[in-house]
């Protein structure tokens, strides 16, 4: 092989490593979150984003809110008879790795 075709094959590989760098696809139920060299630059939300090769990295977090069971407790109804019942609760995850705990999800009700 020469010389020249080796030096050809390496800038077209490095060309498609930039290339697939720059162009992301954030899913629906993500936001994208932008560091330029180390530091926050933005939040891109779902779609195609794009980023400068070599200096932009970006992080995925999951903003979907899943709903979860609160704790089931007694209901009096209208006709004094009892009731069992349960709160659902819409909670998220707050962790940007996606290993944080759930919030505490409240079954009373204020008035």
């Amino acid at each position: 092989m020469s010389a020249q075709l080796i030096v050809g094959a390496i800038l077209v590989l490095l060309a498609v490593v930039i290339i697939a760098r720059t162009v992301n696809v954030i899913q629906q139920g993500y936001q994208g979150i932008v560091k330029r060299l180390g530091e926050f630059h933005s939040v891109r939300q779902p779609g195609v984003t794009f980023l400068v090769p070599l200096l932009d990295s970006m992080m995925l977090v999951d903003i979907r809110e899943t709903p979860r069971t609160g704790d089931k407790q007694e209901v009096i109804t209208r006709e004094r008879h009892s009731a069992p019942s349960s709160v659902a609760c819409p909670s998220t995850r707050r962790s940007a790795s996606g290993s944080g705990s759930m919030p505490s999800c409240s079954s009373r009700w204020s008035r």
